[in-house]
């Protein structure tokens, strides 16, 4: 058994990785929801996460995403076409299904 310290630290751990994964979890479906229909990587991070149009910002919250199937590129072949925009897949629609009855 933990002593009390070790108890209480751990609860409060175990509060923050629900409150983060909560976080992401709500950043996923935004993104999803949103791109139901194509969108720019700009508009994604800007108009809907209120982030900054940053290579950063775009590894954290859109290139996951890619890599986990949930969006697709619009021009898969040409990925650093001006005119590239994502939307979101069937997997990711099921995704985004699965999260929002998880929250009901």
């Amino acid at each position: 058994m933990l002593p009390i310290d070790d108890q209480m630290l751990q609860q409060k751990s175990d509060r923050v990785s629900d409150q983060v994964g909560d976080q992401v979890g709500d950043q996923v479906k935004i993104v999803l929801k949103y791109c139901l229909k194509p969108q720019k990587r700009k508009d994604i991070l800007e108009k809907e996460l209120n982030l900054t149009n940053h290579t950063k910002n775009f590894n954290n919250y859109i290139k996951p995403l890619v890599q986990f199937q949930w969006l697709k590129y619009t021009y898969p072949n040409v990925v650093k076409s001006s005119k590239q925009a994502y939307v979101t897949t069937d997997k990711g629609k099921l995704l985004l299904k699965i999260l929002s009855e998880s929250n009901e």
